[in-house]
């Protein structure tokens, strides 16, 4: 199994990032800090501007094997709006597969960021 990011006791799927030809794991491969040094030192133009990407069916994976390994019965998927990206829809499709054996729900938060952090705490 992968190493699966959390924080708060909350595990995470990892959004992707694209940069200067490389992809990196948020909160894995790259971490905020990291993110800005890069784009300080990056020439701003229109061909190597960084990129989100949707997250691989392994990451999805990898959550839902654990919370089931773990004795779990529900997983909460908190996602970024569907308005804004189709990580939701991914996942959805990612973790069909394992709905007879955990229950699924997903959230729509109709928002990105900082509010997606807050729904899952809170969920939590």
């Amino acid at each position: 199994m992968r190493k699966v990011s959390h924080l708060c006791g909350i595990d995470i799927i990892p959004i992707l990032i694209e940069h200067n030809g490389k992809q990196y794991r948020e909160g894995l491969d790259i971490d905020a800090d990291a993110f800005f040094q890069q784009l300080e030192i990056t020439a701003v133009n229109k061909y190597n501007l960084p990129k989100t990407v949707i997250p691989t069916a392994i990451s999805t994976i990898d959550v839902v094997i654990k919370a089931i390994t773990e004795g779990y019965t529900d997983i909460i998927f908190v996602c970024m709006s569907t308005a804004l990206g189709s990580a939701f829809n991914k996942i959805r499709v990612d973790s069909l597969a394992f709905r007879d054996q955990i229950n699924l729900h997903m959230f729509d938060t109709k928002a990105i960021g900082y509010v997606e952090a807050y729904l899952a705490i809170y969920a939590q």
